[in-house]
């Protein structure tokens, strides 16, 4: 029998492409309400959601009230599936805002890949997508599309975002969204950085749409990190920038109602995932190098683990039993002189990567 770890290591994320994403649809879209426009905007807002009008009404209104910046516009797609003919409280809320940015559809069913359905029914040359329960400053879509229109070789770039926790009054909201004066550089990734274990956020980041088409979109095999491994694919096959900016540009929710608050089963699971697609991708960039490399990926993951208990979602996992599901070494646990040496070696790495392969590309202020 096939387990999760077997097929992730025998799956080849890197060589999915645009007939892998295309091959995904099968269930309608029908368009409720709004239109897209005749001549495609800069950039198209994604924001897919599932039965919480709640929470959507403050991502939709972050994304009505940005400023300095009109050349986008918002599809919002609901995954609830119930009958289209049925006024739910999602298609309740959005009849309110007749805001000609807003496109509304609704799937006739719950769909799998919900992020590549939206980003089909999509038709700008860029994409942004928004949680249903985060928020974007009103100031992030004039930001990025600037430092985007001057640097034209990106076709993917992150923002630098802040966590903030479970519900916020109208006063908290607006003074998180307020405009404020950013300071930036950016940064490029080079590809073999991808065995640290840093990906920048894919959430609020600038994406090219064709291009995230061409890798396939996130990938066909389900194993719960579907973004994580789609940025891992855009740094392999286009590179990725990250704007580090002196104000958050989006604003990430943490709060009891999201799948990451489902227990120690969801993360121990993901967990597993994580380690073992970055031995798939250690085998691409550090073949020599491949049992040091997935040495660091298992300190990583297993210090991954150990801070879940003192994060927001207080979630215990058991690390010898990782340890012997992983099939990491035995003695990985224990930090002696083998761990202490590889620490010592990937320090001077990152130096060596910050000092000549990873430096501050562009700086400006906007």
């Amino acid at each position: 029998m096939e387990t999760d770890s077997y097929r992730i290591k025998n799956f080849d994320f890197f060589g999915e492409g645009e007939t892998e994403f295309y091959d995904k649809f099968s269930i309608e879209s029908v368009l409720i309400q709004g239109k897209h426009r005749e001549t495609a905007p800069m950039v198209t807002v994604i924001l897919p959601t599932y039965k919480r009008p709640d929470l959507l009404k403050q991502s939709l209104e972050s994304a009505l009230n940005q400023v300095e910046f009109d050349d986008y516009q918002i599809l919002i797609v609901d995954n609830e599936g119930a009958d289209i003919e049925k006024e739910t409280e999602t298609a309740k809320l959005i009849s309110h805002y007749q805001d000609e940015k807003i496109i509304y559809y609704r799937h006739r069913e719950s769909v799998n890949f919900k992020m590549d359905y939206a980003v089909r029914l999509a038709r700008s040359k860029w994409i942004c997508f928004l949680h249903d329960d985060d928020i974007l400053a009103s100031n992030h879509l004039i930001s990025m599309s600037k430092i985007i229109k001057e640097h034209r070789n990106i076709k993917f770039l992150s923002s630098t975002f802040k966590h903030f926790f479970n519900t916020i009054s109208d006063n908290e909201f607006a003074t998180m969204t307020a405009p404020h004066k950013v300071l930036y550089q950016i940064k490029k990734y080079p590809k073999s950085y991808t065995c640290v274990g840093y990906f920048p956020s894919w959430v609020g980041a600038f994406i090219d749409r064709k291009a995230y088409i061409s890798i396939g979109g996130m990938p066909t095999l389900h194993v719960g990190i579907g973004d994580y491994c789609m940025v891992g694919k855009f740094i392999y096959k286009y590179g990725t920038y990250e704007v580090k900016s002196s104000v958050p540009l989006y604003f990430i929710r943490r709060w009891s109602g999201q799948v990451t608050a489902s227990g120690t089963e969801m993360w121990r699971q993901a967990y597993i995932n994580e380690y073992n697609y970055h031995i798939y991708v250690t085998r691409k960039y550090h073949k020599i190098f491949c049992d040091f490399w997935n040495r660091i990926s298992a300190y990583r993951i297993l210090e991954k683990c150990e801070s879940l208990n003192r994060s927001y979602y207080h979630t215990a996992i058991d690390l010898d039993n990782f340890v012997q599901e992983c099939h990491m070494q035995s003695d990985i646990l224990e930090k002696g002189k083998l761990y202490k040496r590889d620490v010592i070696w990937q320090t001077l790495y990152e130096q060596c990567i910050e000092k000549f392969c990873f430096p501050i590309k562009y700086k400006g202020e906007i």
